[in-house]
């Protein structure tokens, strides 16, 4: 399964189990806390051309600096105030001569599922970018066959067990899976997927916060809304070294707040990108430009409220579609922020099952009723 669509899951799940759980920590936090995690994996061998990379561990480090949810915002309560994060990670193979150093800065979230007085069960998730110092290159670097680019999306699942050794410092276990692609922006990109196992140690720091129990549980908008979003990304497809074409999409949609923290909605989605006239035409299929090329289809989807940010994920099956090595279905992992009232930034990635198309960089109209 690919990563984004994982990391959704899990974020929807934790964020729905969060709803449920009751605090057991005192009303005053430290706010601050920085981490040294060090970790041993492999890299997964999700194709045959992989194998050579597999054969090596990997080496992970990561320096993490969190800040404490204490309620300053109205979500922060609504998921049991979680920790807002930013880590520098790096990568590294026993032998590092065909992918080189590898770096990612990333930022998250992270959330405590269990808590006590001594220990505490956490669950962290971030995305950012990734540095590969050696990427694919037909001439000089053919055994990197993962990834064709230096800059690559990259995103991380961590959970950890933390046993408190004193009032400041933690001892920390657990696993994380890391994923870096570029999403169709270069070829190859058949990305890499990291699992590693941790151990880390965390110091928390500054003057204790009193911790703001208090809810605001009101929706912000009771009815439901038509949206309209547009959105564009860089695609290349094969051969190696062929142009880049801009993608682009046009989603009608209608959309409804549930509650503070969830929004549901459905809508219909117009995708228009050359890439896949270009792909079909590898295969001997040749299509037009213009309404051939046109992919139709139907979604659903559901979206989380962290204030102004959201996570919107989004699943749908084509009603018109000529590229049927791709399926019939597809799913859109969008990363929101609200910039008014009615309009509203997105970025984020459209794939099929395992293989990502594009990113995507987007605006989103919301209508209100008076409209």
């Amino acid at each position: 399964m690919h990563f984004s669509k994982v990391l959704a899951f899990i974020l929807f799940l934790s964020c729905s189990c969060f709803k449920i759980l009751k605090a057991q920590e005192s009303a005053a936090k430290r706010p601050y806390s920085i981490s040294y995690k060090q970790g041993l994996g492999f890299i997964i061998p999700h194709r045959e051309v992989m194998q050579s990379l597999s054969q090596q561990h990997t080496y992970r480090q990561e320096v993490r600096f969190e800040k404490q949810g204490l309620g300053q915002k109205d979500w922060h309560a609504r998921f049991n105030f979680p920790r807002i994060s930013f880590s520098l990670t790096n990568y590294r193979l026993q032998d590092p001569s065909s992918i080189g150093e590898v770096w990612a800065l990333s930022s998250g979230l992270s959330f405590d599922f269990v808590k006590t007085r001594l220990f505490r069960l956490n669950l962290s998730t971030h995305c950012g970018l990734g540095y590969i110092e050696k990427p694919f290159d037909p001439t000089d670097n053919y055994q990197n066959i993962a990834i064709g680019s230096q800059f690559n999306i990259y995103g991380f699942v961590q959970t950890e067990a933390y046993f408190r050794l004193s009032e400041r410092l933690e001892l920390g276990l657990g696993a994380s899976f890391s994923h870096f692609s570029n999403n169709g922006f270069k070829v190859p990109n058949l990305g890499y997927n990291l699992p590693h196992a941790l151990s880390s140690l965390s110091y928390s720091f500054g003057e204790k916060i009193p911790q703001k129990k208090e809810r605001y549980d009101s929706v912000e908008e009771k009815q439901a809304l038509w949206n309209i979003r547009v959105g564009a990304g860089l695609n290349e497809s094969y051969p190696i070294g062929g142009p880049k074409y801009l993608a682009s999409q046009i989603s009608l949609s209608r959309s409804k707040r549930l509650t503070p923290s969830t929004s549901i909605g459905g809508g219909l989605d117009v995708f228009y990108n050359p890439a896949q006239r270009a792909s079909l035409s590898v295969d001997s299929i040749y299509i037009n430009n213009g309404v051939e090329n046109m992919q139709i289809g139907f979604s659903l989807y559901h979206q989380l409220h962290f204030g102004r940010f959201g996570l919107i994920t989004q699943l749908g099956a084509y009603l018109k579609t000529e590229q049927e090595d791709w399926g019939r279905t597809y799913q859109i992992i969008l990363i929101s922020h609200k910039l008014s009232s009615s309009l509203t930034a997105v970025a984020g990635l459209k794939t099929h099952q395992a293989t990502a198309e594009y990113f995507m960089l987007g605006l989103q109209y919301n209508f209100s009723r008076n409209e």
